[in-house]
């Protein structure tokens, strides 16, 4: 009788490990609209919503397949949008805007260094790269290093490659358009 109550206890077990392992998957790739985040199968980023969660997989690979308005709250109210790749490590990955605009990106964060839509660009743990993003309508204030893009780019990386800005970037030292 003891062995078949263990057997089942640890037939339960595996049922209970199973189903946290499918929905902690489920929930990662739900926070894209595709891809699993590798070199071969990028995450997709469509929405406001994907694009903001891009900061929780700093390390991974995007591209963008559609035109994102940041004009709408919360977004373009208060401090407006935080930027990606906080900290000393920052963003690390390889996003591809894929010439889609990403339009009416707002911060407003006078005191703060490294503002732009992405915080620090390095290239710590890999080639980090950032093509082909397009954004139009910007208003960016920040204090120092303060760009469009990128607040602050570490030299060990690749770079910004095919982008561009319009609107208007302010600060008080290292500002510039991207």
């Amino acid at each position: 009788m003891a062995t078949k109550k263990t057997t089942r206890s640890k037939v339960a077990e595996r049922l209970i490990l199973s189903a946290l392992f499918f929905c902690l998957a489920v929930s990662i790739t739900a926070q894209f609209s595709g891809g699993d985040g590798s070199e071969d199968n990028p995450y997709v980023v469509s929405t406001v919503d994907d694009l903001n969660n891009v900061r929780n997989y700093a390390s991974d690979n995007f591209i963008q397949v559609g035109d994102i308005s940041l004009d709408v709250a919360p977004w373009n109210e208060g401090e407006g949008w935080d930027p990606i790749g906080e900290g000393f490590n920052g963003f690390n990955g390889r996003y591809d805007g894929n010439g889609y605009v990403i339009e009416g990106l707002f911060i407003n964060r006078p005191e703060s260094n490294r503002i732009g839509l992405f915080e620090r660009v390095c290239g710590r743990s890999g080639p980090a790269t950032i093509s082909n993003v397009i954004l139009t309508n910007v208003d960016v204030t920040g204090n120092n290093e303060v760009g469009a893009l990128v607040g602050s780019m570490l030299e060990a990386s690749p770079g910004i490659i095919g982008c561009g800005s319009t609107g208007t970037v302010s600060g008080r030292d290292e500002v510039g358009g991207l």
